[in-house]
């Protein structure tokens, strides 16, 4: 994938320099500054006919941004956050784009030197970072890319004496850039390029262009997701010598499908340093749990399933993942990955052995995924790990229980997220999922659009409650799902499949209740792998209340098949997309996703949406009777 930012100062009246470029460099995503152009006069379709679908925030004068792209263009915002005190300028755009977040700076040029133009300038780098604080540890790939109007180092202008005064090299400047790599956003030309002068301005006066004197004021920041697919990078500095071309040239940089090879950093027996500020914080935190030895059982909160996303004040939005809920017991150097229903994980033995590192004795809660090469995780993948260890196996930890002789279980998520910002280590394997005070239904779209199974919302106060399916946490899927009990496999009639369907069902008040077929979702060699499982398990008595007709037509089957079914003993659970449950409770267009032998086949019920707006009423009540209820055990 190729991407590239461009200041076109005009897009108007440098049009035809614009279209001649991305024809003969075939960018997929363009980010464009400096329109100099209101709304209505965007050249929308001039861009359609090349190629290319557009989202913009145009203006007159210097100001205007917009992403052009060859597929699809989410926009996310148009702005940063907050406002300005003094001025509203078009010069930040987001959008989702295959996949990747994609911010479009048009920083403020700040000069002269001393004076409000320049004041406005670090207050706007100062927005910008708060942004970029939240974007940066994102679970998803996120770039800000676009005219910085900042030169970051002495590399990056032919002449640095002469711009000591200027306010793209004033110190104030290159500081405030210097915070944004801070937070762990990469400089993607730099990296590619680190000790070479690299230019992407040449001002039109004195034939800056033809002596090169230029600056680097246009970049990439990368955040940690994306980061290791970076591949390559130029300036098309040819295209600043065109006749009529604007001052700046456009720079692009090419991304791989997936994470290439890098040399791992040397990490610590503990893989994570804190400094004092976070130590003094810990223990403050650390300060309010009670005391207490791990607890011998444990079983992790559950969430309560919303038909629809919302956006209300006083939750965060997590991605929710599509793999294996575990918590993970730390004693020192030992570690112990447990599922749901308390069985030992002890095939994820590279997630324990990297836990071990880990020189602490802790309760975790996460998510055993694997991830793609897009940075997904995908439940089948994890299956595929299992038996042939393909694929990125991680640890995605989003919650901590109990550490260091500390029940943090009565803390609010807040608290705890804090305490895990601090005591977590990471690496390869061990990741923190983030959770995000941002809009809930964008962040939804977001995920829908990313082709990720859902998100999680979580009220920020929310204690934790082992083993509870809370109203304080709740999920929000793209897809229907629902786990099931298999009672049997059927075999229509002259098919030489070894098997043509599941009879499936769920546990309601103590018995099993058919709800239904799935045919679909699996290969012949997930068959046989299906088969060898099932075959211990036949028997001669029907495992649901009442014995069903598997061969029953249907709206969208309406002849006889002769399905003859194949009983089994209800302990094997798997998940199924479904399209609705009907009104008789059947499930409608299922198809197969994997088994589940993380859960208990007595466990499984029918899983319906909550009403969203009564669920989200009723959390809010709950989390205020916490709160009284903890304030009248204080002393």
């Amino acid at each position: 994938m190729k991407i590239a930012t461009y200041n076109i100062n005009g897009i108007n009246g440098r049009l035809e320099i614009l279209l001649r470029w991305i024809k003969e460099a075939k960018p997929d995503i363009v980010c464009l500054q400096e329109l100099k152009a209101e709304n209505r006069a965007f050249p929308e379709q001039q861009l359609k006919t090349a190629g290319y679908n557009a989202i913009w925030q145009g203006q007159k004068s210097w100001n205007g941004v917009a992403i052009l792209a060859k597929s699809e263009i989410r926009e996310l915002r148009r702005d940063l956050p907050g406002e300005d005190e003094k001025f509203t300028h078009s010069r930040y755009i987001e959008a989702f784009v295959d996949g990747i977040v994609i911010g479009c700076i048009y920083l403020p040029n700040g000069n002269p030197w001393p004076g409000g133009k320049f004041d406005y300038k670090l207050r706007w780098f100062q927005r910008l970072a708060d942004h970029a604080k939240d974007l940066v540890n994102r679970d998803l790939p996120v770039m800000l890319i676009g005219d910085y109007n900042v030169m970051p180092t002495e590399l990056d202008t032919y002449k640095p004496e002469k711009y000591e005064a200027n306010a793209l090299f004033r110190p104030e400047s290159r500081k405030a850039y210097q915070d944004l790599i801070a937070q762990g956003w990469t400089d993607a030309i730099r990296t590619l390029f680190p000790n070479e002068r690299i230019y992407t301005f040449w001002d039109y006066l004195r034939d800056a262009y033809g002596r090169n004197a230029g600056l680097r004021l246009d970049h990439f920041l990368l955040n940690p997701v994306i980061v290791n697919r970076l591949k390559t990078g130029q300036v098309d500095k040819h295209v600043r010598g065109w006749q009529g071309s604007s001052d700046h040239a456009p720079v692009w940089i090419e991304l791989s499908e997936h994470d290439l090879p890098r040399k791992k950093p040397k990490t610590t027996t503990s893989m994570i340093v804190v400094n004092k500020a976070q130590v003094s914080e810990l223990q403050n935190l650390l300060a309010k749990a009670p005391t207490s030895a791990p607890p011998l059982k444990l079983q992790p909160m559950k969430a309560t399933l919303v038909r629809e996303p919302f956006n209300d004040a006083g939750w965060l939005y997590e991605i929710k993942w599509d793999g294996y809920r575990a918590l993970a017991v730390v004693n020192q150097q030992e570690a112990e990955l447990i599922s749901r229903n308390n069985i030992s994980f002890d095939q994820f033995h590279p997630i324990a052995e990297a836990l071990k590192k880990w020189n602490a004795n802790a309760i975790i809660d996460g998510e055993i995924v694997v991830l793609g090469a897009d940075g997904k995780s995908d439940f089948s993948a994890i299956q595929n790990w299992q038996r042939r260890k393909d694929g990125r196996l991680v640890y995605n930890v989003f919650d901590i229980l109990w550490y260091e002789g500390r029940d943090l279980r009565q803390l609010p998520l807040t608290e705890r997220k804090a305490i895990l910002d601090v005591v977590l280590p990471t690496d390869d394997t061990i990741r923190q999922s983030k959770a995000f005070a941002v809009n809930g239904i964008d962040f939804f779209h977001a995920a829908e659009k990313a082709g990720i199974e859902g998100i999680m919302a979580k009220k920020a106060d929310s204690t934790y409650t082992s083993g509870d399916r809370s109203r304080q946490w709740l999920k929000v899927k793209v897809e229907r799902r629902q786990e099931v009990v298999i009672g049997a496999f059927t075999r229509n009639s002259g098919t030489d499949k070894l098997f043509s369907a599941l009879a499936i069902g769920v546990y309601q008040k103590g018995v099993l209740r058919y709800i239904g077929k799935v045919g679909t979702g699996w290969s012949g060699k997930k068959q046989k792998e299906m088969m060898a499982e099932f075959e211990p398990l036949i028997t001669d008595v029907c495992p649901f209340e009442v014995e069903p007709d598997v061969d029953e037509t249907s709206q969208y089957r309406p002849r006889r098949l002769g399905a003859k079914p194949f009983w089994l003993k209800p302990e094997l659970v798997c998940e199924v997309n479904i399209a609705d449950i009907t009104g008789d409770g059947k499930v409608r267009q299922a198809s197969f996703k994997g088994m589940r032998r993380d859960k208990d086949p007595k466990e499984v019920i029918l899983e319906v949406p909550a009403d969203r707006q009564s669920t989200v009423a009723e959390a809010d009540e709950s989390a205020e009777r916490i709160k009284k209820k903890l304030l009248k055990r204080k002393p």
